[in-house]
């Protein structure tokens, strides 16, 4: 039996991770090396390339944790050049069992007409993203993630009246992404890794091995080995809603960073960091003839099983398609695997040695991110870009660039004609060493010859403030910041050349999310904040007018839940469901509600709690003392205190009527709370089919024609009780 231990402490010194060392040594400013790759020439150099970064990230640590890990033969992986592809660095593809590549159906080809539906929020068309949710307007496909496995759950609800579970099948590690192409679903899946005790808890004492060690304690003196983390692509069949069958299932070593799924390649980003490598260069090994490997030890691998159960095995990239900075910037490794899934999972990958940030893809090129910085503000002030482009051989690194700043999501950047645009935020966050102010920019690259350079820019929007969204539609920008108000700035993007600032809009609160509707209106989700206060206390949402591009309005703006709420949506895109050809939005909610105002039928000389009318405040009966029952009703005691009423809470999805003209009609409710205290709902997501509209969480489906939200006639509980 292997036991599992956190290796928190280790995530958090990353040595070369987004969250560096200024954590723990703030001040620690790093200059900005080249951002040039250049690719391997042997497997030798690779090999050095990750001793020598071992030894000088060690020395950069000043020795901390060395003590802790000293002598560190244990976790040493013995050398083993036998790997497939550890010779040539070429990467392994499965064979195909049989049949004629390229025949899986089309998205959407299953014979009929599927019913209108609203689909995930995506930032670009022919992008697809990944979710927790697919329809195809007849089933739903919901990933019911835990901590070590994911179930893949099938429910039915065309007709509405036969709402049913109809399949599910488990999968290995937990996830929250599914893909969906016609009758083909795919996961994604992982499991985290870690530090494991090799053996029943046996405590090595001088030696020797003594017997019943099983406390779960952690000890230095543990025969430990090394998990690395792993990414699970299942691909399934599901052309039998009552009987999904895994056709196959491919494992990457490393985390699942983000995907997207273009014309049925699945494009998927994979990042192995410096402490996943602790097996073969533990910290604190200090010379570089102690670390004993060969460059098939350091690939990461892939681990392909079939239906059959026949297993293939190899290193998921080779040495020959990894490219290292020319200025060394530690030993972590991004993979930018593409796979045909609809031709067995064929994959081809590449690899940078990077620190993995945000992914953006348009339909023609994958873009990656690597910077360093902390709250301090004190790490490297530059991010690096990556591009990668689509190719018939998959994705292959085309250029690369750099910009100063940190970018804030992947909405904050954007491919057009050719050229990619970038908002960026300088100096460090609010309130953080204050000494050099935030200010925003916005960077036009195009590529020359390898390079991603800089040919425009809008430089120092609202100094002092922080983006807090950004959305780029053709050739126009929208950037919203925030200190205290919410500026709305639209920008002129038609000359790649000289990008400019049309128009400004200040109103309260902020942004997190823009959607545009239509030509001329923009859809928000943001941050409530009341007119002359500071926190942040709900949520809202608003719909600007942008016809008149340098007068930018606002037309509507709701507030949910007097602006006590919360909502999945604003740190979350795809919990943000806008069905534009229907007018319909569904927003998941927490409205935290007011005190319910419970009429009496007559005065009370005195406060009284509860509702049985019988007990004096203060009285003996004989029961069971105030404060001790569970009815809601008890009276106040000897402490003095007042039961306090109850709330007006709602958790579930709110369903709105959207428009331009009219702004937001509430048209109902469906609360998605299940009686089972212990279920936990880990995602909302509104669906729309047809005339109806679905609320769906890993514990419930719950639906209602869109005209009569309140009935909820249709509701499913699913998953284990």
């Amino acid at each position: 039996m292997k036991k599992r231990y956190s290796v928190l402490l280790l995530g958090a010194i990353s040595l070369g991770g987004c969250w560096d060392y200024g954590l723990l040594f703030p001040g620690g400013k790093k200059e900005s090396g080249k951002a040039e790759l250049k690719q391997f020439a042997s497997g030798d150099e690779f090999v050095r390339y990750f001793r020598n970064e071992v030894v000088r990230r060690n020395d950069e640590f000043i020795g901390f944790g060395r003590g802790m890990l000293e002598g560190g033969d244990s976790l040493m992986g013995s050398p083993d050049g036998g790997l497939d592809g550890g010779a040539t660095g070429e990467a392994p593809q499965p064979e195909s069992p049989g049949g004629d590549a390229g025949q899986s159906p089309a998205p959407g080809d299953k014979g009929n007409e599927e019913p209108e539906h609203s689909g995930t929020t995506i930032q670009e068309e022919g992008v697809d993203e990944a979710d927790v949710v697919k329809t195809d307007g007849s089933y739903l496909y919901i990933i019911d993630q835990s901590h070590d496995r994911s179930i893949l759950r099938i429910v039915r609800v065309d007709p509405p009246e036969e709402l049913a579970e109809t399949g599910h099948v488990e999968l290995d590690g937990s996830g929250s992404d599914l893909y969906l192409l016609g009758d083909t679903v795919v996961a994604l899946t992982e499991t985290h890794g870690g530090f494991l005790l090799d053996g029943p808890g046996e405590i090595i004492e001088g030696g020797d091995v003594v017997e019943g060690g099983d406390s779960g304690e952690p000890s230095p003196a543990m025969p430990f080995l090394y998990e690395r983390p792993k990414t699970f692509v299942s691909i399934i069949d599901v052309s039998d809603r009552n009987e999904p069958v895994v056709i196959s299932a491919t494992s990457f070593e490393g985390n699942n960073i983000s995907s997207r799924m273009i014309d049925g390649v699945l494009h998927l980003v994979v990042a192995n960091y410096p402490e996943h490598y602790f097996d073969v260069l533990p910290l604190g090994t200090k010379e570089v003839e102690t670390i004993d490997v060969v460059a098939a030890v350091l690939l990461p691998d892939f681990e392909v099983v079939d239906e059959d159960g026949a297993v293939i095995t190899g290193d998921m990239v080779g040495w020959r398609n990894v490219y290292h900075p020319v200025d060394e910037d530690g030993f972590g490794m991004v993979t930018v695997i593409s796979m045909d899934v609809q031709n067995e999972g064929q994959f081809s990958s590449v690899g940078i040695v990077a620190t993995p940030g945000l992914v953006y893809a348009s339909t023609e090129a994958l873009y990656l991110t690597d910077t360093e910085w902390n709250i301090w503000g004190d790490t490297r002030e530059t991010t690096d870009v990556y591009k990668f482009a689509f190719t018939e051989e998959g994705a292959v690194l085309a250029a690369v660039g750099q910009v100063p700043g940190r970018i804030l999501n992947q909405y904050s950047m954007s491919e057009y004609e050719g050229v990619l645009r970038v908002a960026t935020t300088t100096g460090p966050w609010f309130g953080i060493m204050e000494r050099n102010e935030p200010a925003n920019h916005v960077f036009v690259l195009a590529e020359n010859n390898g390079a991603l350079e800089v040919i425009g820019s809008i430089d120092d929007i609202a100094a002092g403030e922080e983006i807090q969204s950004a959305r780029f539609v053709g050739s126009r920008g929208f950037l919203v910041t925030f200190e205290q108000i919410d500026p709305l700035f639209t920008l002129d993007l038609s000359d790649p050349s000289d990008p400019r600032v049309v128009g400004e809009l200040k109103v309260p609160g902020f942004s997190t999310f823009i959607v545009p509707m239509g030509a001329d209106h923009l859809l928000t989700v943001g941050q409530y904040i009341p007119e002359g206060e500071l926190f942040r206390r709900g949520v809202q949402l608003s719909i600007f007018d942008v016809s008149d591009f340098a007068n930018p309005q606002l037309d509507h703006l709701e507030v949910v839940g007097d602006g006590e709420a919360s909502s999945e949506a604003l740190w979350d895109p795809k919990a943000f469901t806008y069905f534009a050809e229907r007018g319909l939005l569904a927003l998941p909610a927490t409205i935290y509600g007011s005190v319910i105002e419970e009429p009496l039928e007559e005065p009370l000389e005195e406060p009284r709690g509860g509702d049985d009318g019988g007990e004096e405040p203060g009285g003996d009966d004989g029961g069971e003392e105030p404060g001790s029952g569970d009815d809601g009703g008890e009276e106040p005691g000897g402490d003095g205190r007042i039961p306090s009423p109850p709330l007006d809470f709602f958790e579930g999805l709110m369903v709105y009527r959207v428009s331009a003209e009219e702004g937001f009609v509430e048209l109902g409710r469906i609360d998605t709370q299940v009686e089972d205290d212990r279920c936990y709902n880990w995602f909302t997501r509104g669906v729309f089919i047809g005339d109806l509209v679905f609320a769906v969480t890993n514990n419930v489906v719950r639906g209602a024609p869109v005209d009569d939200i309140s009935s909820v006639p249709h509701s499913l509980e699913i998953g284990e009780r």
